[in-house]
């Protein structure tokens, strides 16, 4: 473990947790006071229990789990534990935020102020776009040339026109903004048997409208994205605990469209 790094690492997130909170960034080496500093006395009656040469199995001053009871569960050097951490800071999806700032739409409370987790961010939304995007100029790269498929050279973006999500209330988020500003195909096949949904097929989603009322007005769910013509049988005794693929309430809707979807979110 680089302990250089771990302090660099750890000190980056204090600062952004610190600004972004509401606080004047000119305080911050003031407030942030090193731990040694801060507790006195009583940070220095730790340091003996710091010691690098302790035994692992002197139980009496380390507790720890034995690896052979979490054989799937794996540990990282704490370097790269805050190191992912801050990464996920910088892409959106943690943030920090002031005291009193009501919760948005998407954000979950992680504990102690200041700390958020956002189910959607604009990078997440960004970099499935741009893979969807190059996949589909890769495709119509391939076509045969002189396919009607290429007659019109026009690129257009949206699987599913803005009325047609109005109208069957797809809440804002990943999904919707997903199926408004994906690149048009100009094709129908995104792989053998899989059609990519459009406006005009939309009407085969099998949850819309929810097999259940919607909890919030934020609920989306589970989005047929692409479709074959084989069926699934989604049928209680078929399934393990009768749930289904996608769990309840949707586990009402005994016959599913194969393919590929959006899991619902809420």
């Amino acid at each position: 473990m680089n302990v250089e790094r771990c302090i660099e690492l750890h000190n980056e997130i204090l600062r952004y947790g610190w600004v972004n909170s509401g606080h004047d960034v000119s305080q911050f080496e003031t407030a942030a006071k090193p731990w040694m500093s801060f507790f006195g006395d009583d940070g220095l009656a730790i340091l003996p229990d710091l010691a690098p040469e302790l035994d692992l199995d002197d139980i009496d001053r380390i507790l720890f789990k034995r690896m052979k009871r979490y054989p799937l569960v794996k540990r990282y050097p704490l370097d790269v534990v805050l190191d992912y951490w801050l990464n996920t800071i910088r892409i959106g999806r943690i943030v920090a935020v002031p005291k009193n700032r009501p919760d948005g739409p998407f954000e979950d409370r992680l504990g102690i102020h200041p700390w958020r987790h956002r189910r959607f961010y604009d990078s997440m939304l960004n970099e499935t776009l741009d893979a969807f995007n190059k996949l589909v100029e890769a495709i119509e790269a391939r076509l045969p040339q002189g396919s009607s498929s290429l007659n019109d050279d026009s690129i257009e973006y949206g699987l599913a026109d803005a009325d047609v999500l109005q109208i069957h209330e797809i809440a804002p988020g990943f999904a919707r903004e997903f199926l408004a500003c994906a690149r048009t195909p100009r094709f129908k096949h995104i792989a053998p048997g899989l059609e990519v949904i459009t406006t005009s097929t939309f009407s085969k989603q099998p949850f819309i409208p929810n097999p259940d009322e919607k909890a919030n007005k934020h609920d989306v769910p589970a989005i047929l994205l692409f479709y074959s013509k084989l069926n699934y049988d989604n049928s209680p005794d078929r399934t393990e605990y009768g749930a289904g693929p996608f769990g309840y309430p949707c586990h009402q809707i005994t016959t599913l469209p194969t393919g590929l979807y959006l899991d619902r979110t809420d």
